[in-house]
């Protein structure tokens, strides 16, 4: 299930690794890094469905928000949300919102 790969991810010390794909030339590849920390970042209930109210940062693993949160992550984000790939624009508008309803 989803969660088992979150956890996966963040046991293995895997998010440094997505943050990584961020910097792919490969637009899928990058896609598919947003979403996977996007995903990470969501705050999710036992049901399945996220909640109206996000997590505060406390309740993340320190690995993800340390890694997530820097202003290196956050600024390539802002590139992206600046591209004109709608996709890219879109991924990167949406991390951004969580970004800042977490912070």
């Amino acid at each position: 299930t989803d969660p088992q790969f979150a956890r996966l991810i963040i046991d293995n010390d895997g998010v440094p690794a997505v943050v990584g794909c961020l910097s792919s030339t490969n637009i899928e590849t990058v896609l598919a890094a947003i979403t996977t920390l996007y995903y990470l970042l969501s705050p999710v209930s036992k049901n399945g469905t996220v909640p109206t109210t996000p997590a505060s940062p406390s309740m993340l693993t320190a690995s993800v928000w340390l890694v997530v949160g820097t202003s290196a992550v956050v600024g390539c984000m802002e590139q992206y949300a600046a591209a004109k790939n709608v996709r890219l624009h879109n991924a990167a508008t949406l991390f951004l919102e969580l970004n800042r309803a977490l912070s």
